[in-house]
């Protein structure tokens, strides 16, 4: 992707967050609401935008959002797990895309939303426990890709860096590789909830440092019963574009080769994956014999 279209798009996602795209609507200045019910009615989530008054009265500034949760008609708040208080506020997704789409329904007590985009652009994941009013998960990534297993995904870490076009990488970066699982992570959440374990930021999450920086998005493989997740990586010690095999149980390394990919300095050094060269990478995983 060209850095112009990426900062395009970071600075839209950063408005989206901060709710201010449809200030001007009629409809959220008088306080719109939604509401998604779970498919046997026993919990509902509900959106409110309420307008930001001034001194003198009138609507004004960004919308201030809300979210409630219903549960047999009791109503809680909904509030941001500590486990996803990121100090880099563009990792946060916000609830403004939430507007054009409703949640699917697990087990009639977790609501998603996903963004999974097909080409540019970052991807996006909200997670509500609406019997607890937990927002488990809504983080932007870098790269987020849907698995075979039912409520299961891969994703890499949305890289903190700034909208500045010349921004590029210092040559010793890491990314994280995380493996997000519905059934694990209310797991985590509920035992870090209870005191069980230290709370820190994604600690609910599976999740593996990589010894350099993500060429492409992950790629699951499937042989017979058994999955594996490949990345395709710059290592910076090696000084090599090379790929990673990885259990997605375990997130353990099984294996590694390297990919005879040339790859320019401009790919290298740029502070998110190059979606115009990520095809090249996919095709030199997909010949590495992992």
């Amino acid at each position: 992707m060209k850095t112009h279209s990426k900062s395009i798009f970071l600075v839209i996602a950063f408005a989206l967050s901060c709710g201010i795209c449809k200030s001007d609507d009629p409809d959220f200045l008088a306080g719109k609401r939604q509401k998604w019910t779970s498919p046997d009615k026993t919990v509902s989530l509900r959106i409110i935008r309420t307008p930001f008054v001034l001194q003198n009265g009138m609507p004004g500034g960004p919308l201030l959002i809300s979210l409630n949760a219903e549960i047999m008609g009791r109503s809680i708040s909904v509030t941001e797990s500590p486990l996803i208080a990121s100090p880099f506020r563009r990792e946060y997704a916000g609830t403004s895309w939430f507007e054009d789409t409703a949640p699917r329904w697990v087990d009639n007590r977790y609501a998603i939303w996903e963004y999974l985009p097909d080409s540019h652009g970052l991807s996006s994941l909200c997670i509500i426990d609406a019997k607890t009013g937990d927002m488990m998960l809504n983080t932007f990534f870098e790269a987020l890709i849907d698995s075979p297993e039912p409520n299961t995904w891969a994703a890499i870490r949305y890289r903190p860096v700034g909208n500045h076009e010349e921004e590029r990488r210092h040559g010793d970066e890491k990314d994280t590789l995380f493996i997000i699982n519905l059934a694990d992570m209310a797991k985590a959440s509920e035992t870090i909830r209870n005191g069980s374990a230290e709370p820190k930021l994604f600690g609910h999450l599976k999740s593996t440092l990589l010894p350099g920086v993500a060429l492409a998005r992950p790629l699951w493989k499937t042989d017979g019963n058994k999955s594996r997740i490949l990345v395709g990586i710059w290592n910076w010690n090696k000084k090599q574009a090379e790929v990673l095999s990885f259990d997605p149980k375990t997130l353990a390394l099984q294996g590694s080769a390297n990919m005879n990919l040339v790859v320019p300095e401009s790919v290298i050094l740029l502070p998110w994956i190059d979606h115009d060269f990520e095809p090249k990478v996919v095709e030199a995983i997909t010949h590495s014999g992992l």
